[in-house]
């Protein structure tokens, strides 16, 4: 298992190395890590990232619009605070997508994906480990 961190944003995820391919670079403007977490043997990935990227635009704006369903929800510390939000959508193919932000900066999300990878990218999703921070 791997911990994969959002570069100092208090969001770590947990990553089953033996499923699970890493890539990651440093931007510059703003400065940032991006993970690219790939299943191996396949296409399927997500992005983990503390920084905007293309994927967030392309999440929240474009897929939207053409999905079958969209649902967002409060996502929740273990104390019951609030500390993000999650959505996802899926189109009539069944190919899903999620994006999950929280509030001081980390992203992690996956474009259009059928349902048994998108299941494996949600468990890392649903591993996320919210670290308490002196400013959060």
């Amino acid at each position: 298992m791997r911990r994969v961190d959002s570069y100092g944003f208090g969001v770590q995820f947990d990553v089953s190395e033996k499923d699970f391919t890493f890539r990651s670079w440093m931007g510059d403007m703003p400065p940032g890590r991006t993970y690219v977490v790939t299943l191996k043997d396949r296409k399927a990935n997500m992005q983990i990232s503390a920084i905007p990227t293309t994927l967030e635009e392309e999440l929240t704006s474009a897929f939207p619009v053409f999905s079958e369903h969209v649902g967002e929800s409060d996502v929740l510390a273990p104390t019951g605070r609030v500390v993000g939000k999650d959505r996802w959508g899926y189109l009539k193919s069944g190919e899903r997508w999620r994006f999950v932000r929280f509030f001081w900066g980390a992203r992690v999300g996956y474009r259009l994906t059928r349902t048994k990878e998108a299941t494996l990218l949600d468990q890392v999703i649903s591993s996320a480990c919210v670290l308490p921070t002196a400013d959060h």
